[in-house]
């Protein structure tokens, strides 16, 4: 999917969309709105339901190295509870 992509953007990319989530996890209709848009940008690549999953644990699996002392479960539940509700929107909306 990725094999042409300029990697420094696409991770100035993603982290811009994160901050941008975290920022407004008061606002689910924001959220919604935003991942519409990310949604129909990856429109052309064929994304799957466990993408989204492996999506999941490779963010959750770095966080820990970022995090070191302050990775607690607390933290570990807050964060895997809003990106499944992240990926939970997106499975939704790249379904048409």
């Amino acid at each position: 999917m990725f094999s042409r992509a300029n990697w420094q953007q696409q991770r100035s990319k993603f982290m811009t969309v994160l901050i941008m989530i975290v920022d407004s996890l008061h606002d689910k209709e924001h959220i919604e709105a935003m991942l519409k848009g990310a949604i129909h940008a990856h429109m052309h690549h064929p994304i799957s339901d466990e993408h989204y999953d492996l999506m999941v644990e490779a963010i959750l699996s770095t966080f820990p190295e970022i995090l070191e002392n302050q990775w607690t479960e607390d933290v570990e539940i807050a964060w895997r509870t809003a990106l499944e509700d992240i990926m939970s929107i997106l499975k939704k909306h790249s379904k048409g």
